[in-house]
C-alpha cells in the first residue's frame, strides 16, 4: 500500500498525467498496473479514448515498473524510445500492465558491467474495462553506471 501511494503522489505532480487521472490500480517493486479513467478530458472525437492518453499511460507504466524495481533504481536511466500498436478502440477506463522480468534485469546489469550501458525493451499491455486488449506500448529504456 505504501508503494503503490508513493508513485500516486508522485504522478500526481505532473499536470498532464494529473489531468488524466491516472490511478495506480496494483503495484509492486518492478511490476505495475495503472488506471486511465474514461472521462471527458480523455476522449477523442466520437466519445472514444484518446489515443495520445492511451500512449501516455502506456508510457508512464514502463517508467513506473523500472523505477520501482529495487535492482535498477542505483542505475540512471533514460527512456529513449517509446511505440505504441493500437488493436481497438475503448469508451471504457483502460488499464496498463508493465512488469520487469528477472531477464530484463540481468540483462541490465551484465551490459552495465560489461559495456557501462544497456538497454532493454518493456511491454506494457493495455486493456479495457471488459478485459479486451486494445494495444501494446513498448518502451525502449537506456541505463548506465
Amino acid at each position: 500500500m505504501a508503494l503503490r501511494n508513493d508513485i500516486e503522489a508522485v504522478i500526481r505532480t505532473v499536470p498532464f498525467i494529473s489531468t488524466l487521472g491516472v490511478s495506480v490500480e496494483e503495484a509492486r517493486a518492478g511490476q505495475v498496473v495503472l488506471r486511465l479513467p474514461f472521462k471527458l478530458e480523455s476522449q477523442a472525437a466520437g466519445g472514444i479514448l484518446h489515443s495520445g492518453a492511451m500512449f501516455t499511460l502506456g508510457e508512464l507504466a514502463a517508467a513506473v515498473a523500472v523505477g520501482t524495481h529495487p535492482k535498477l533504481q542505483k542505475f540512471t536511466r533514460l527512456q529513449r524510445a517509446t511505440r505504441i500498436q493500437y488493436k481497438s478502440n475503448s469508451a471504457k477506463d483502460v488499464t496498463a500492465h508493465a512488469m520487469i522480468t528477472a531477464e530484463m534485469v540481468t540483462a541490465v546489469i551484465e551490459g552495465v558491467k560489461a559495456n557501462g550501458k544497456a538497454e532493454i525493451e518493456i511491454p506494457v499491455n493495455l486493456m479495457d474495462g471488459h478485459g479486451k486488449d486494445v494495444g501494446e506500448v513498448v518502451s525502449k529504456i537506456t541505463f548506465r553506471a
